[in-house]
């Protein structure tokens, strides 16, 4: 047989076969798990990115918020009744509404409201929790935001923002 045609018979077998080999497919299997760990790290650092990012502006948006309550109502803020005495009951229902200079909760009101709805923190571990927030005492991490009655400051109720406001305030 002619050299030359046992190497176009070669040839002629190899494109007769169908599929791939195993090698084959382990190689392109092997190629695919590298540039998934190369990228799917990336899009869950910017995940995480973009979760600390909308946090930081709900908090400074919630802070500006609470401030120009504080001084439309001579002072007070949202924590405290018509009296003047520390009453949060109504805290959402006085940012999320209108109410009458003195704080009261009122359809009719001259101020606010200064929210549309209380956002929720996405670092608080139970959901149901999440829009939930807690008064005074130490943070406790099991609601969604700390508001802070002698500071009447808010922050999100997580291990990282609570040790940067202890450590602020100088109690961390």
């Amino acid at each position: 047989m002619d050299s030359r045609l046992s190497v176009w018979v070669g040839l002629e077998d190899r494109t007769m076969r169908s599929g791939f080999t195993l090698v084959e497919i382990l190689i392109v299997v092997i190629i695919l798990g590298i540039l998934a760990s190369i990228t799917v790290p990336k899009f869950i650092d910017a995940a995480q990115d973009s979760e600390s990012a909308m946090l930081e502006s709900n908090a400074t948006m919630l802070q500006k918020q609470i401030d120009l309550y504080c001084v439309q109502h001579g002072g007070k803020g949202p924590h405290q009744n018509e009296q003047g005495n520390t009453n949060p009951g109504q805290f959402v229902a006085r940012m999320t509404g209108k109410t009458d200079p003195s704080g009261k909760v009122n359809p009719n009101g001259s101020c606010g409201p200064y929210l549309d709805e209380w956002p929720k923190n996405p670092r608080t571990t139970v959901e149901a929790q999440a829009d939930k927030i807690q008064f005074d005492r130490l943070p406790n991490m099991k609601t969604g935001w700390y508001y802070s009655t002698q500071y009447m400051m808010i922050i999100p109720n997580d291990e990282e923002s609570v040790k940067a406001f202890m450590e602020a305030r100088g109690g961390g």
